[in-house]
């Protein structure tokens, strides 16, 4: 089976949320990693070579000095067909990054609200085109800036509504 357009676009969203590159990791010990449902990529409808394309970026990002590690990971039906760290989790000692290793997360809210937000798409919950007012009532009638003119400015009614 091979994916549509928004699958593609969703799967390369969860796997940009999921890579996280960052100087300081802490390690998870054996204890604390919890066991993953692993599966063969085809076995849940994934394709092999597009999630080799994914090592081949990550490390592509790696080799030019753009990020120093990362880990990414592709689910499907609740089973992990896709699970690769490459890289280092710490540049200075070059240690290995590991794909339990624990990430600081700072400054990711749009990444993951977009990725939330992409999961309800892709399940027809709300749609690209809905006005951002259904979910946030606060965001209806919102007006825009027409003018300036000296300290006054002048505002009018938003043509269309926040999507």
């Amino acid at each position: 089976m091979t994916p549509t357009y928004t699958q593609r676009s969703c799967l390369q969203i969860a796997a940009t949320v999921v890579v996280i590159a960052t100087g300081f990791v802490l390690r998870a010990s054996a204890q604390q990693t919890p066991k993953l449902n692993r599966a063969e990529p085809a076995e849940i409808g994934l394709s092999a070579d597009a999630l080799n394309n994914i090592t081949a970026y990550l490390q592509k990002e790696v080799d030019d000095g753009r990020i120093a590690g990362a880990v990414a990971a592709v689910s499907r039906h609740g089973r992990v067909g896709y699970l690769h760290a490459v890289g280092h989790s710490d540049p200075a000692t070059k240690q290995p990054m590991e794909t339990d290793s624990l990430f600081r997360i700072a400054s990711m809210t749009k990444a993951i609200t977009s990725a939330a937000v992409m999961s309800l798409v892709e399940d027809g919950v709300v749609t690209l085109d809905d006005p951002l007012s259904k979910f946030l009532p606060a965001f209806a009638n919102r007006r825009v800036l027409k003018s300036v003119d000296g300290d006054s400015a002048e505002t009018v009614a938003a043509e269309r509504e926040i999507t």
